[in-house]
């Protein structure tokens, strides 16, 4: 049986990746720029006790820019086809048709079910390692899998543009002397001019020294779609790199797929 041709494959993922370094190139020079285009600011409010709220605003003066969306849609195009690529070359030339694609399924009784005519072609050791990158695998963590999320995003993309946003990250760091804290709010999602970040409540913890608080934080380009801690590219790079090393390269070169996976397919 010869290997399938995945020149097509490794193309479409080449693409992505030029892509995902334009991105990151543009959105780092941007972050980078002096004074810079995301800030924030921090305002207090006296409490009982010689307490002190803390409430830590964003201070926008750029927004992102808007050409970011249409590289990152072309991105995950090439992720997406390069996915359906393979499944091309993993189908018998005399299967091929207007059915052959790279099945993703967050519920394995769907797999079973709507994958079926996908992989009608496939021999059962290609159907197998389908099966076993399928994001419902991953049991409570299928949000996470790059692969339920490349088809949340493509499915996104089709209809409408994606929207890149400023985003505060978790990365957050309060600094105290003298002070014990109690956070009320943390948001780490895409956010607007004047937007609140965090809110948290200092108290002194004796007379002296002077209580002293040092709040900061990070930012950077995110998704609207995608809320959470990760950046645009650290989101596309998490899908590249599982598509080319994880999925591809492991199955191909070494040969890593469990010898005990046994698609559900095979099962039924």
């Amino acid at each position: 049986m010869p290997a399938p041709d995945l020149t097509g494959v490794l193309a479409k993922l080449s693409r992505a990746e030029n892509h995902v370094q334009t991105l990151r190139d543009e959105t780092d020079d941007f972050l980078a720029q002096k004074p810079p285009p995301w800030g924030y600011r921090i305002e207090t409010q006296p409490e009982t006790g010689k307490c002190v709220r803390y409430i830590v605003k964003a201070v926008i003066e750029e927004p992102p820019q808007p050409h970011w969306a249409l590289i990152v849609g072309d991105a995950i195009h090439n992720l997406r086809s390069a996915l359906d690529h393979l499944a091309w070359e993993l189908t018998r030339k005399r299967a091929r048709g207007r059915y052959t694609a790279f099945p993703i399924y967050d519920d394995e009784c769907e797999f079973v079910v709507l994958a079926k005519r996908m992989l009608g072609g496939f021999r059962p050791e290609h159907r197998a390692f389908v099966e076993g990158h399928q994001p419902y695998r991953w049991g409570e963590n299928i949000a996470m899998h790059p692969l339920a999320t490349l088809r949340r995003l493509s499915n996104l993309d089709k209809h409408r543009v994606l929207v890149t946003a400023t985003t505060a990250t978790t990365q957050h760091w309060v600094g105290v002397d003298n002070a014990r804290l109690t956070f009320e709010t943390v948001e780490t999602g895409p956010l607007a001019h004047d937007a609140e970040i965090m809110r948290f409540l200092a108290c002194p913890e004796g007379d002296t020294p002077p209580m002293g608080v040092h709040a900061g934080l990070t930012f950077h380009v995110g998704l609207s779609e995608d809320p959470g801690d990760r950046s645009v590219t650290e989101t596309l790079g998490f899908m590249l790199t599982y598509i080319r090393y994880t999925m591809i390269d492991a199955y191909f070169n070494w040969n890593l797929v469990p010898p005990d996976m046994h698609s559900p397919l095979e099962r039924r």
